[in-house]
């Protein structure tokens, strides 16, 4: 009887486990970055190891934070720049890497590293480029600055340090991410709505605003290339609503998510990840190819989509490779400039008016004062 030989192939019902979830070291500076650090790490409390440095120690214990610095005797930077930058160089700068790298020899695995701090005031303005470019040239992960513009309501010094910001944050030559305080409303509402949108961020750089999903997924390698590669000026916006029937999603991005994530409007795009949740029929609909989109805001060189079945709709868009925000760097100069010019122009009016006038009484007489020689011209004549 001929033998018959059976092929058997071996099957396994072990999934393959892919982790969406990435974690962060967020580094707060001064006043503005270690709320907003200390925010993002009360939010995202699995996924993000938070230290905060600040030139005053007042109040740095109210704050999360996992590690705390600051140099001894400083108290406060006046917002001078520069002497937060000479402080950090020369006080401060080689114990926070030493603790920096201890966090990170803590840390399972790091993917990312977010420098945050205030544009327009000493310490975060002053500290941060160079707290950013000395983790990026000593680690082998992603440093992100993020900075806060100040409202135009704030004064010449807060435009002037938010514009010298910008060139040295541009110089470094890594990604950054920038919030806007000029919106409408009370001080400490924009400030809590500001330091919630940073969170929103957080989330989509941690994964934990998307998850896994088989139809098409920006996966870790994606994000990199985005953010690394294509690098330059970031923008990351969000909206937890879903898409209608008839909505067009260039208008739905413009209108719904650039309208309201509180950052300069992002301009000669290069990089795009698209990331879109909900119920199948929202799915089903999803023009992820954004020809107008990228007919107006930038053609770009690298673009992907997540599309993710979900009961709670959400859609979020980052762009990448944005140029600097000229337009919105020009009203702070002008704001400046109105404040300096009128500095400058400034009549002294007493001066000018005692120049014009006269004492009424004329030449006043000064008596009581005997001279070194007595005068006897009295006597003559």
């Amino acid at each position: 009887m001929e033998e018959k030989i059976v092929a058997t192939e071996e099957k396994t019902s072990e999934k393959l486990d892919i982790t969406t979830t990435r974690k962060i070291m967020v580094v707060g500076c001064g006043d503005g970055g270690c709320n907003i650090a200390a925010t993002i790490a009360d939010a995202i409390p699995n996924n993000v190891f938070a230290i905060t440095y600040n030139l005053s120690n007042r109040a740095m214990n109210m704050r999360t934070a996992h590690t705390r610095i600051w140099p001894i005797g400083v108290d406060g930077s006046g917002k001078v720049r520069s002497d937060a930058t000479e402080t950090f160089k020369k006080s401060t700068a080689r114990r926070f890497m030493e603790r920096a790298m201890e966090v990170l020899g803590k840390m399972d695995h790091c993917d990312y590293i977010l420098v945050v701090g205030t544009a327009d005031g000493g310490t975060g303005s002053g500290t941060v480029p160079t707290m950013a470019k000395l983790l990026a040239d000593n680690v082998d992960i992603p440093v992100i600055i993020m900075g806060v513009y100040p409202s135009i309501g704030e004064d010449a010094m807060s435009q002037y340090n938010a514009i010298q910001w910008q060139q040295d944050v541009t110089k470094t030559g890594l990604p950054y991410i920038i919030l806007d305080n000029d919106v409408p409303g009370t001080l400490t509402d924009v400030h809590a709505a500001v330091n919630g949108y940073a969170v929103e961020i957080a989330r989509i750089l941690t994964g934990e605003a998307y998850g896994n999903t088989d139809i098409s997924i920006i996966d870790n390698r994606n994000l990199y290339m985005l953010i690394n590669q294509v690098g330059g000026r970031i923008v990351i916006s969000t909206n937890k609503g879903r898409l209608d029937v008839n909505s067009d999603m260039t208008n739905f991005i413009e209108t719904k998510l650039l309208a309201n994530d509180y950052q300069p409007a992002p301009s000669n795009v290069r990089g795009i990840g698209l990331f879109v949740k909900g119920p199948k029929d929202m799915i089903d609909r999803v023009d992820s190819s954004l020809v107008d989109f990228q007919s107006k805001y930038g053609q770009a060189l690298l673009k992907f989509a997540h599309l993710e079945i979900s009961n709670e709709p959400s859609v979020s868009i980052l762009l990448s490779g944005c140029s600097e925000p000229s337009d919105r760097l020009r009203i702070m100069q002008s704001k400046y400039n109105d404040v300096t010019n009128a500095t400058t122009n400034r009549v002294d009016v007493s001066k000018e008016m005692a120049a014009s006038m006269a004492n009424p009484l004329g030449a006043m007489k000064t008596g009581g004062k005997r001279g070194d020689t007595l005068n006897f011209s009295a006597l003559e004549g």
